[in-house]
């Protein structure tokens, strides 16, 4: 359950993906209805305050939770542009982002140490950037989500992906382009990708122009073309990432993040659909890269 290797903005996670991101749980949840959607607030007490928990959704909990955030809760609505009228409420299923935040001061009894945001994912990526002195006064820390890196979508005759064994050779098409157009999928929730251009000599990935698209698969994006002759296969990153939100959505200078090693040290896996046919490693080729095959399934 450990964190594999940590290098700037990206983690190199292993299987047990969630519980590597996710904080502790909230002891209080609060929905708001809102044009953009189901705004969610979780909060956490200072110093781990268990006092009002055995009626933690009565008035007075209420009250002196809410009252805890009030500064907070005001600079949120003028930058979301929605007055939030907060309830009770587990925060929905579906795929959002989330962003952790600090209060600088407290109002009232102070009985708050933090807070996670909860929106749309939809609805954060149309909203403006948050200025210097909203994150300052909102105490922004980002989260992480677990992504996955689909390298490379392509179609492949079968009698290839048949024949592909040990010490055998699958060359990445896009590899030899000028530049290397990848796809970024969010794990949790809906289909998610993200548009990114990947550095395989440096291992980075540039997310300089950010681009969200909903589609069922990552091949719809990166390979438009259909053959029932030919099978659809995805070159992937063996192991998830953890990328930060700011990153993924472009709302940093520069938006370029380092995978944890060098590509050719990380294990690559070859899937038709869901289903893992083979795992190997990246090679350069001429101009561009290989997968060289370790092992078939």
């Amino acid at each position: 359950m450990s964190v594999i290797q940590p290098v700037d903005d990206v983690l190199i996670l292993s299987e047990d993906r969630d519980s590597q991101i996710m904080p502790e749980q909230p002891l209080y949840q609060y929905i708001a209805a809102t044009p953009l959607g189901i705004v969610g607030l979780e909060f956490w007490l200072e110093g781990g305050d268990q006092q009002i928990d055995t009626k933690r959704f009565s008035a007075l909990a209420i009250a002196r939770v809410l009252g805890g955030a009030e500064a907070l809760i005001q600079h949120l609505e003028d930058w979301l542009g929605v007055a939030l009228d907060l309830e009770p409420s587990s925060i929905p299923d579906g795929h959002r982002m989330d962003v952790m935040l600090k209060p600088n001061s407290n109002s009232g009894e102070g009985v708050v140490d933090h807070v996670r945001l909860s929106l749309p994912a939809s609805s954060l990526l149309s909203m403006r950037h948050p200025t210097e002195d909203l994150k300052k006064n909102l105490g922004m820390q980002w989260g992480c989500l677990s992504c996955e890196l689909v390298i490379a979508s392509f179609h492949l005759p079968r009698e290839q992906l048949e024949a592909v064994e040990p010490g055998g050779m699958v060359l990445i098409p896009n590899s030899f382009e000028n530049h290397w157009h990848c796809i970024v999928r969010v794990e949790r929730g809906e289909q998610l990708f993200f548009d990114a251009e990947l550095d395989p000599k440096m291992s980075l990935l540039n997310f300089n122009t950010p681009q969200l698209e909903v589609k069922s698969d990552a091949g719809d994006i990166l390979s438009n073309s259909k053959n029932n002759q030919q099978d659809q296969v995805k070159i992937v990153l063996h192991k998830s990432m953890g990328i930060r939100v700011d990153r993924l959505i472009g709302w940093v200078d520069h938006p370029v993040v380092k995978l944890g090693s060098m590509l050719p040290s990380l294990t690559i896996d070859l899937k038709i659909n869901s289903s893992l046919i083979a795992t190997g490693s990246l090679l350069p080729v001429a101009s561009g890269y290989g997968v060289l095959i370790g092992e078939t399934a």
